[in-house]
């Protein structure tokens, strides 16, 4: 990437991280306060309430496989979600100053990533305190993990942000979509518990590899290679698709704007 351009992306990023935060009381103290009260409510309603489990899986054992299913939906979804109304959102700046307009939304994902990257590593030092078992050898294979899902969240992001341009609704069908992607995704329930039939279209999601990928790596239950390749290659295939897509629509935005 050339250095003008990570240059704007990371002037972007900055605005973006310091308009999240900016007026609030406890400021960017919410990084770390959010993923603290979203796991109390995590082990309140799923664990206390509905008493939820999995076989092999006790209370605890079941909060920590729900945390690691979540954080890297959160990210995923918040990226792809605020990525999508970015052009028409900046649309006085792009009016006024010639710039790549990839920056704004790489920016936006890259946001997301950070945030709910900070608040995943917080969520993995949390766990442990509450006597949930999770396998240090594992952290490396997990952070790396993170890499396919970046990728497939830009993607997404270039085709959402693209569309919204011409489909000004478009951002509230993307709301629709990631309800439906979440319960695609086995993050409330293991690939095993999904009736045989239906298993080929949990394992077509990109995100199924990654979810399963990180829990295999941090509960101890060994890392399947095939899963994991089959994300990376649906991965970059959508960051490919992406790229084009935005590159094909990039020059008609002023025109809709």
């Amino acid at each position: 990437m050339r250095k003008p351009y990570w240059n704007l992306t990371r002037r972007f990023l900055r605005q973006d991280l310091e308009g999240r935060f900016r007026g609030n009381v406890a400021g960017a103290a919410w990084a770390l306060i959010g993923p603290v009260l979203q796991l109390a409510v995590f082990y309140v309603v799923f664990v206390q309430i509905f008493k939820a489990r999995i076989p092999g899986l006790d209370g605890l054992g079941y909060l920590g496989f729900l945390a690691l299913g979540f954080w890297p939906w959160f990210a995923f979804s918040e990226a792809v979600s605020r990525a999508t109304t970015v052009i028409p959102d900046n649309a006085g700046l792009i009016g006024k100053v010639a710039l790549p307009r990839s920056t704004l939304v790489l920016a936006r994902v890259l946001g997301a990533f950070v945030l709910h990257g900070a608040g995943f590593v917080l969520v993995l030092a949390i766990l442990p305190l509450l006597g949930v078992s999770l396998h240090p050898t594992g952290l490396p294979t997990a952070v790396l993990l993170w890499i396919p899902l970046l990728l497939m969240a830009t993607g997404a992001a270039f085709v959402a942000a693209s569309v919204q341009v011409f489909v000004r609704d478009f951002s509230q069908i993307v709301t629709h979509l990631l309800h439906i992607g979440f319960f695609m995704t086995p993050i409330l329930f293991s690939r095993d518990m999904v009736p045989e039939p239906l298993q080929p279209v949990v394992d077509v999601n990109p995100l199924t590899g990654v979810v399963q990928g990180t829990r295999d790596a941090l509960m101890g239950g060994g890392v399947g290679l095939q899963p994991l390749l089959l994300s990376l290659a649906l991965s970059l295939l959508i960051l490919l698709l992406g790229v084009a897509v935005f590159r094909r629509c990039n020059r008609y935005f002023e025109d809709f704007l």
